[in-house]
């Protein structure tokens, strides 16, 4: 893995679009993470950070006795992300530059949590394999994905229809995955069930 994966680039405008996305959505995302069992007092990774808007929200989950390290390839998000935390004066929040499957952190984590970003990633369940090894012993992984087969909108928009296609098309000419959620079994069962060499 590394910074070209992700392929909307680290630009400001992209770092403030995420921040726009993730007012939308984090309410969905908080609602898997607390069903998954993120809760106060859990040590979190948050891989594929960006700017750090759902590290922000585990800090929130987790409260002052929890934890939150986010990881992101791209030195850019990680800075934006440092100083977001720096001028909230969150609690126990910090951020780390680099592959979190080639990081080494002190101690393990309670959960592995990430949003829209397993997309991205050539190999998943490869990443996925190296990532977990940071995981305590009856961790729980969380990733909120999105599946870009089922993107409608209703009433139906050709402008939102239009944008889908170019994100789609952007993404698949990378060679990474946007029916990610189709695959997704397939993925774990492999995290789960290595191929044998």
């Amino acid at each position: 893995m590394n910074d070209a994966d992700y392929v909307l680039g680290h630009a400001e405008a992209e770092l403030r679009r995420l921040s726009t996305q993730a007012r939308l959505i984090d309410p969905i995302t908080r609602r898997f993470l607390e069903a998954a069992g993120i809760a106060k007092g859990m040590r979190i990774l948050d891989i594929g950070s960006g700017a750090g808007d759902v590290a922000f929200l585990c800090s929130e989950l987790v409260g002052p006795t929890g934890e939150v390290v986010g990881t992101d390839l791209a030195l850019a998000a990680v800075e934006r992300a440092e100083l977001r935390a720096k001028n909230a004066e969150a609690g126990r929040i910090s951020f780390r530059h680099g592959d979190p499957a080639e990081l080494i952190f002190d101690e393990p984590f309670d959960a592995i949590v990430g949003r829209y970003v397993l997309q991205f990633i050539p190999d998943p369940a490869q990443s996925l394999r190296q990532i977990v090894r940071h995981l305590r012993p009856g961790g729980v992984v969380v990733f909120h994905e999105l599946d870009w087969d089922g993107a409608r909108s209703s009433p139906p928009s050709p402008t939102y229809d239009q944008v889908c296609g170019w994100l789609s098309r952007t993404i698949e000419g990378r060679e990474r995955r946007c029916a990610l959620v189709r695959d997704l079994p397939l993925c774990l069962k492999r995290l789960v069930y290595p191929r044998r060499s």
